[in-house]
């Protein structure tokens, strides 16, 4: 553990030849082992024959947000109480989780509390129930936050959030709400309850002014979402939004956000489930410019089902809307890790990435061994963290543990790395097609899975890729190899017509190069 703690190699190697590897074994000794080299492409060859894996870069699809997890209290609690304890780990862990080249891109963070805080709360408590329907029916928002202050936010996340985006300053974050103040609810209650009608300015402005605070502090979001699971009525924080009061939320929040310097802040609608994608679909196909995206979570239906998404918008003229996936709970089933990196793979990580999806978020950074702290409401009793710590209340030695679900951002985050930082541009999907006739072996059954990524080395565009075998390099390419099988496959793969042998071990492997 102490070994893959100090994975990071510095931004140098951005542009090294290499590879990275995840065994399938239960061996732990290689849980994201580092090396450079170890493969080279010959001459540009106008024939695909013989060929396994073909990488396309003049094929180019959406850009890559970046692969994350979620900042929630819990997580913040349980990161600052490593600080206290030990800083030296706690440091570790934060280098690696937030290396540049390795590590998260994305921080979805709770606005208020959820089911995984140690308390319920909100940023404008203590106002009356019946005398905010008079204050909104006149329009007086001013008077209805009157007591707006995100402090309690001050207390564990933020400092956690600072540190983070301290280690890199790309790091993108996200604010997702789960109730707002009671008061604006038909329930009067954190739990339940749909928006009260005529307060979707209020509840604009209370968005708007979260947003402004977290930059005020140092922590500018990339994003908001406008309700976490608005078809959810749970007894933890949670409320009820049809598609059209989000819609009208997201068209007086983007109005609000110019005024308050966040107008590159986007919107992102849905944060729902796949089953109900034709609510994605009705927001995105009213709201306009209000909405930029959507997000989808994982637990009811399948990745395959954002593809009718995709065909409902496209077809009304808004297929350029962007998608991601805003939340999925690893949970702890007795699986090997090795059987939950697959169900990762197979559900979210290579399906949202081939249907267009620019990220991919998993839900609670960090949880405890006794998969807390939580709410009492919290109906998720073995929910795992990205990686699991040990807390007061339950403690494990040694004090962290690294899951799957990180195991697998470390690769896609590899593969994909922002350049734009030192000069470069985003990275993108790429074009990719896998034969499965491996070479060497005359295996014909799918072991083998991928995704193919590339990133301008100067400039926000990807270059044509030149036939000149003497062309300098102009992208940093970076793939993402999936053997399922048991044994190594040897395999003949190419870029762009330049080709090369490639032994893929069982597990997971990132490779990364440049390339004209």
């Amino acid at each position: 553990m102490v070994a893959l703690l100090g994975v990071s190699r510095g931004l140098t190697l951005l542009f090294s030849s290499s590879r990275s590897f995840t065994t399938s074994s239960l061996d732990d000794s290689n849980l994201f082992s580092y090396t450079t080299g170890g493969f080279a492409f010959g001459n540009y060859r106008d024939s695909l024959d013989g060929l396994d894996l073909y990488i396309n870069s003049s094929q180019v699809y959406q850009e890559i947000d970046g692969y994350g997890a979620a900042m929630t209290d819990s997580s913040a609690y349980l990161l600052g109480n490593m600080k206290s304890k030990d800083s030296g780990v706690y440091n570790d862990l934060m280098d690696y989780l937030f290396d540049r080249k390795t590590g998260l891109q994305i921080l979805r963070v709770t606005l208020g509390s959820s089911d995984f805080s140690l308390q319920t709360y909100d940023f404008a408590p203590n106002q009356d129930y019946d005398t905010a329907a008079t204050m909104a029916q006149r329009g007086d928002v001013d008077s209805l936050l009157k007591n707006f202050s995100i402090d309690e936010a001050k207390k564990q996340l933020i400092p956690v959030l600072l540190d983070a985006k301290q280690r890199n300053p790309q790091l993108k974050i996200m604010l997702s709400p789960w109730s707002p103040p009671k008061w604006t609810k038909s329930s009067n209650q954190y739990g339940g309850g749909s928006l009260r009608g005529g307060f979707e300015d209020t509840l604009a402005e209370y968005y708007a002014r979260t947003l402004k605070s977290f930059s005020d502090a140092g922590l500018k979001p990339w994003a908001i979402t406008l309700q976490n699971e608005p078809t959810h009525n749970a007894a933890y924080p949670s409320m009820l939004m049809s598609p059209s009061t989000q819609v009208t939320v997201a068209q007086s929040l983007k109005s609000k956000l110019a005024t308050y310097g966040g107008a590159d802040i986007k919107i992102i609608a849905h944060d729902n489930n796949f089953d109900v994608w034709s609510d994605a679909a009705n927001v995105v196909n009213n709201a306009g410019n209000s909405v930029d995206g959507v997000g989808f979570h994982c637990y009811n239906g399948q990745a395959s089902q954002v593809s009718s998404y995709i065909a409902s918008v496209s077809s009304n003229g808004n297929g350029n809307k962007d998608i991601h996936m805003t939340e999925c709970s690893g949970v702890d089933t007795n699986e090997s890790r090795w059987g939950s990196m697959n169900w990762w793979l197979n559900n979210i990580f290579y399906p949202m990435a081939k249907l267009n999806g620019r990220s991919a978020i998993a839900w609670n950074l960090a949880l405890d061994p006794g998969y807390g702290p939580r709410l009492s409401s919290a109906y998720c009793s073995n929910c795992k963290g990205v990686v699991t710590l040990s807390s007061p209340q339950n403690f494990m030695d040694p004090w962290l543990k690294l899951e799957s679900q990180i195991l697998l951002m470390n690769h896609f985050s590899t593969a994909s790395t922002d350049l734009s930082f030192l000069g470069g541009g985003k990275a993108r999907r790429i074009g990719m097609q896998v034969n499965y006739k491996f070479s060497d072996s005359g295996n014909s059954n799918a072991c083998l899975n991928a995704a193919a990524f590339a990133a301008p080395l100067q400039g926000s565009v990807l270059s044509p890729p030149s036939k000149d075998n003497q062309a300098p390099a102009t992208k940093r390419v970076g793939l993402v190899l999936t053997n399922s099988c048991s044994s190594t496959q040897v395999i003949a793969m190419a870029l762009d017509g330049r080709a090369s042998y490639y032994g893929v071990e069982p597990g997971v492997s990132s490779l990364v190069w440049t390339a004209p």
